[in-house]
């Protein structure tokens, strides 16, 4: 998702303000009688796909534009599918040529590492060849849509032989499959937990320092150390 922020300057900012906060007051739904936008899920995680779809019940003649509001940008998906920064003044990209009836795949990709947020799509139709925010009459508000979705970045796998060196080989030596002190037992996340709440061997220090992600990942390398 390249997501470079427009350039366009302040007077056409102040007007892509106005115009979104119309988006904003009139997109309450994401459905009408005649359309409705959907998103695959309401979050999405890195390496996840997100898809967005409109369902139209009649055929519309006119173009089909599809915004993109993230990190503070507006993004218009053209006929290709790729995003474009919104350019004030310039003819908005359009989505769709015509909207046939049935379901129409706007967006559809797996959310790269790092990129995290709200995004919120929008569509509506209207007339081609000028910019869509700052023509009075371009876009009928009555086929406005609107879905909102949260991307959140994926989080770290824990790295259970480093966690366990750090934590463990102090006292169980650096290879689990000697079986020092019992320390395959460890194989099982839970027995460890029982442990560190008895203080077994004077374990229970790290009852603050180690959670459940991380008891999974040491059990793990435990059971298979390589």
């Amino acid at each position: 998702m390249n997501t470079t922020r427009s350039k366009a300057g302040r007077p056409a900012r102040a007007a892509l303000a106005l115009a979104l906060c119309g988006l904003l007051g009139i997109a309450a739904a994401a459905s009408s009688a005649f359309a409705q936008l959907s998103a695959s899920a309401g979050s999405v995680s890195a390496g996840q796909n997100l898809t967005v779809t409109l369902d139209l019940a009649n055929a519309r003649a006119d173009s089909g534009y599809v915004a993109l509001m993230f990190g503070g940008g507006i993004y218009f998906l053209d006929e290709n599918g790729a995003l474009q920064p919104y350019q004030a003044g310039a003819p908005t990209p359009r989505r769709l040529a015509q909207g046939g009836a049935g379901r129409h795949t706007l967006f559809s990709m797996t959310i790269p590492a790092g990129l995290a947020g709200q995004a919120d799509f929008y569509t509506a139709f209207g007339q081609s060849g000028v910019d869509v925010l700052a023509t009075p009459g371009a876009l009928d508000m009555s086929s406005l849509q609107h879905v909102g979705v949260t991307l959140t970045a994926a989080a770290a796998s824990a790295d259970g032989k480093a966690l366990y060196m750090q934590h463990c080989a102090v006292c169980h030596g650096g290879n689990p499959l000697a079986n020092t002190d019992n320390i395959l037992a460890g194989r099982d996340a839970a027995k460890t937990r029982q442990a560190i709440v008895e203080d077994t061997g004077g374990m229970g220090y790290l009852q603050s320092f180690i959670t459940d992600a991380e008891h999974a990942a040491i059990a793990a390398w435990i059971a298979n150390p390589t």
